[in-house]
C-alpha cells in the first residue's frame, strides 16, 4: 500500500469535516463530489449556493449533497465577528473591520476551524499563499513554542529505500523565503511532527545546504550550521543532522564519501527557497540504478 493509499484509508476510517473557502471554483466543486462519493471526508464549500449548484449541474455532477455556506448570509457571522475582534483588538482593529474581514471566505473558513465547526481547512487553489497563511495566523494562531508558519511537500520516490518506504517531507518550500537559524529550527520541529502524523514513523531530519559538513564556507552554510546547534540546544526528540547536501542525506554511497555515518533521511529542511544545487541532487539520484552520484 502506497503512502497516498494509506492516507486515503485513514481518512475513510475517521471521517472529518473539511472546509473549502474557494467553493465556487470548478475544480473544488468537482473535488467535493469526488470526496463525498469516495467517503474520504465531509466537504463544506463556502460560496453562493445558487452559483455552486448551477456550476455542478452544468458540469454534469448532479445536485450537491454536501453543505454550502455563504458567509455574508450565515448566522455564524455575528459570532465570528466578535471572536475575531477579541483576538485582534490589541492590534487596534475596529468591530466593523473585524466583521468585514471574517466575511471574506478565507477568514470565515479559518474561523470555522477555530470554533471547532470543522476539522480541516483547505485553500490556496485560487487565493494567494499570503491570503491563505494570513487567515490561518490571524484566525487560528500558531502552535505554542513555534514562531513561524511553514509548509511542506510530501514527495514520493520510486526508490523505496529512501525515507519511509520512498516517502519524505521537504520543508519549507513555499512560505518562508529566507528563514533565520531559529526559524529553520522551528521548521525542522514542525516538519518532524508532521512526519509522525502523515508518515506514521519517527522522523530523521536532514538540514540541507550546498555544503556537506563544512565543505563550503558561506553565510547560507553558516546559517544551517547555526540551526543545527539551535536544535541541539533545544534537546529535540528526533534524530537530525546537517549541514548536508541532498545526495549526502539520502544516498549511502555518497554519504560514505562526503559525510561520516549512513544517511537515513525522512525530512529535508532548506535554508532558503531558491537555492540551486539542493533540489537537483535529489532529482539527479531519482533515476539512477546505482548509488553512485551522476554528474
Amino acid at each position: 500500500m502506497t503512502i497516498l493509499e494509506k492516507i486515503r484509508s485513514r481518512a475513510k476510517e475517521n471521517i472529518q469535516k473539511i472546509v473549502f473557502p474557494e467553493g465556487d471554483d470548478p475544480r473544488i466543486i468537482q473535488a467535493a463530489f469526488h470526496i463525498k462519493e469516495e467517503g474520504l471526508a465531509e466537504p463544506i464549500l463556502l460560496g453562493n449556493p445558487v452559483e455552486i449548484k448551477a456550476s455542478a449541474e452544468k458540469a454534469g455532477l448532479g445536485t450537491p449533497t454536501f453543505d454550502i455556506i455563504n458567509p455574508p448570509d450565515s448566522p455564524l457571522l455575528d459570532e465570528f465577528s466578535e471572536m475575531f475582534y477579541e483576538r485582534r483588538r490589541h492590534k487596534g482593529i475596529s468591530p466593523e473591520a473585524a466583521r468585514e474581514y471574517v466575511t471574506d471566505r478565507a477568514a470565515f473558513g479559518a474561523m470555522m476551524l477555530t470554533a471547532d465547526l470543522c476539522d480541516g481547512y483547505v485553500a490556496g487553489a485560487v487565493r494567494t499563499t499570503g491570503d491563505t497563511v494570513k487567515a490561518g495566523i490571524w484566525c487560528v494562531g500558531l502552535q505554542p513554542g513555534i514562531s513561524v508558519v511553514s509548509s511542506f511537500f510530501l514527495m514520493v520516490f520510486p526508490d523505496k529505500t529512501w525515507g519511509e518506504d520512498g516517502s519524505m517531507l521537504y520543508a519549507d518550500c513555499g512560505v518562508v523565503p529566507d528563514p533565520n537559524p531559529e526559524q529553520l529550527a522551528d521548521i525542522a520541529i514542525s516538519t518532524a511532527e508532521n512526519t509522525r502524523i502523515h508518515l506514521e514513523t519517527e522522523p530523521k531530519v536532514a538540514l540541507l545546504s550546498f555544503s556537506t559538513k563544512g565543505s563550503a564556507d558561506h553565510p547560507l552554510v553558516q546559517k544551517v550550521q547555526k540551526a543545527f546547534h539551535v536544535l541541539k540546544d533545544r534537546n529535540v526528540d528526533f534524530e537530525f543532522d546537517g549541514e548536508l547536501q541532498g545526495d549526502s542525506a539520502i544516498v549511502p554511497g555518497v554519504a560514505e564519501k562526503k559525510a561520516t555515518g549512513q544517511p537515513d533521511c525522512r525530512n529535508g529542511q532548506y535554508p532558503n527557497i531558491p537555492k540551486s544545487g539542493m533540489p537537483e541532487t535529489f532529482l539527479i539520484n531519482c533515476h539512477k540504478d546505482s548509488q553512485e552520484p551522476r554528474r
